[in-house]
């Protein structure tokens, strides 16, 4: 469990529009996320790990963030990591009511 603290923390590296849904998401910068992943701040956070639990090519997640090329859906995935409720990212600007057909 990561605590809300160390939550802030983790938000506090990044620009607000790496939150913004993702008609509005800025993926983050390399050197933004040097600061997180394989920096030393969380030891569980590197790119290895990372490419483990979700069955991403190491490689791939690699060159993803030397670009800062990083997929919304993934970054999305990363930040659920830590807990943190993308509910309000992936929702924040939608053109229209969601519906479910059943």
């Amino acid at each position: 469990m990561i605590e809300v603290d160390e939550i802030k923390r983790v938000l506090r590296l990044f620009k607000p529009s790496a939150f913004g849904s993702q008609n509005t998401f800025v993926c983050p910068t390399s050197d933004q996320f040097a600061k997180l992943i394989d920096s030393g701040l969380f030891a569980e956070m590197t790119t290895d790990n990372i490419a483990a639990l979700f069955n991403w090519k190491p490689e791939n997640v690699n060159e993803s963030l030397r670009a800062g090329k990083l997929p919304y859906l993934n970054w999305c995935l990363i930040m659920m990591m830590f807990g943190i409720n993308i509910q309000k990212m992936a929702l924040k600007d939608l053109d229209s009511e969601i519906t479910l057909n059943q």
